[in-house]
């Protein structure tokens, strides 16, 4: 049994009870109707039930319609109902003055069924488009609203994000702008791939956390080449995946990442840990993050003698394709790289605090007066960084410089 529609409600103004009669007639089938003896009581049954229309008769004692009409448009919460005016003054004076108080529509006694239909159905119409329009807007306003919210609880998020990388980073100065570096070219290798917007951020935030399994680590196993770690340290080093989603897991934006942190070290050969996962049971973001460090362990001099070239480093990665990392994935790696202007790591310039920016990279460690590390050589600097170095500056009442690479962590040249 389908269920019947809400019928509209109409308010039935007029002193003479023969005229409220006729109307109840002509409109009971179609519509909820509400019935007012006067001007004043129409005013607290209008005000109370909120009709959709009002029919009002004008020669009415105390309050007449016109004042009626006035009075409703005067209420806020009135205001916005129409209100047709019905009654047996048929000039165009007394029709002016009706349209002048607020009414929508004039309808002469006698009344006609056809035409009381056809005008009552018309201004329904009208009110009914007029409420679209209203909801429509209000919700746009709600969308814009929900977007800015969200808009700042992506933000906070990413910041606090990026904050957590930095303090990894900052743990060893050989990791500083590591995390940041390695989440900057994993992003890009997954867009080469064609991934989604979503499984990109998956692999940017993979990216930038892989580390965090290795917060208990001690600064001696911090960075120490697997080969020369002990049975007891490789045992301790392979469990750091596993903290890593468990730490991760529980935050259900991380959920998807924390399984390719949890992956990172998986080989399509399938001698990887701790799953041993083999071909395409490697999550495409995982080889990518493992291939992403791979290369830049090289170019960094990260568990190498010296840093290697690019030329090198990509050579080395497609060496290891079948073995370590899927042919795809390296594909898109050398894709990455080549579009990216060559490192002028050596060469650095000195930027006033003032005109700092994020992704920036610092060339030199930044220490207090004492000699207290602040910022280490190689940290890519976030919004929130910026802006508290530059508060700095200004308590400080004096100029600031900090010395920074020529290129930015996106290949952007710096201009001072």
């Amino acid at each position: 049994m389908s269920t019947p529609s809400i019928r509209p409600t109409l308010l039935l103004v007029d002193d003479e009870s023969t005229n409220l009669a006729i109307l109840r007639e002509i409109l009971k089938d179609d519509y909820r109707l509400l019935f007012a003896k006067d001007g004043a009581q129409a005013l607290e049954i209008a005000h109370e039930h909120l009709p959709d229309l009002i029919l009002c008769d004008i020669m009415m004692p105390k309050l007449d319609g016109f004042g009626t009409c006035r009075k409703l448009k005067q209420n806020p919460a009135t205001a916005a109902i129409p209100l047709i005016f019905i009654t047996a003054l048929a000039d165009e004076v007394n029709e002016a003055l009706g349209f002048e108080a607020g009414a929508v529509d004039y309808i002469y006694k006698p009344v006609s069924p056809p035409v009381l239909f056809q005008r009552v159905r018309t201004h329904l119409k009208l009110v009914s488009a007029e409420k679209l329009a209203q909801a429509n807007l209000e919700l746009n306003r709600l969308n814009n609203e929900l977007a800015d919210t969200l808009g700042r609880l992506r933000g906070n998020f990413e910041a606090s994000i990026r904050m957590l990388s930095s303090i990894l980073e900052q743990r060893n100065g050989r990791l500083a702008g590591y995390c940041h570096r390695t989440a900057l070219i994993a992003g890009r290798v997954a867009a080469a791939m064609g991934m989604s917007d979503v499984d990109q951020d998956n692999v940017y935030h993979a990216a930038l956390l892989h580390e965090i399994g290795k917060i208990g680590f001690s600064n001696e196993l911090l960075d120490k080449p697997q080969t020369h770690m002990t049975p007891d340290e490789l045992r301790v080093y392979k469990q750091h995946p596993l903290t890593a989603e468990l730490i991760l897991m529980p935050i259900e934006e991380l959920a998807d990442a924390s399984l390719l942190i949890r992956h990172q070290h998986e080989r399509v050969d399938g001698m990887g840990f701790p799953d041993g996962l083999v071909g395409d049971g490697v999550p495409v973001g995982a080889s990518i993050l493992a291939v992403t460090k791979y290369y830049l362990d090289l170019v960094m001099g990260r568990r190498v003698s010296e840093p290697c070239s690019r030329t090198t480093a990509l050579a080395s990665a497609r060496g290891q394709v079948g073995g370590r990392f899927p042919g795809a994935v390296v594909d898109a790696l050398e894709t990455v790289v080549h579009s990216m202007p060559e490192e002028e790591g050596a060469h650095a310039v000195e930027v006033d605090a003032l005109h700092l920016r994020a992704d920036m990279i610092l060339a030199n460690d930044w220490k207090n007066q004492k000699g207290v590390l602040l910022l280490a050589a190689g940290l890519v600097l976030s919004d929130s960084m910026v802006r508290q170095i530059q508060g700095v500056a200004k308590r400080a009442g004096m100029p600031l410089t900090l010395s920074v690479k020529r290129t930015d962590a996106k290949g952007a040249t710096v201009s001072v």
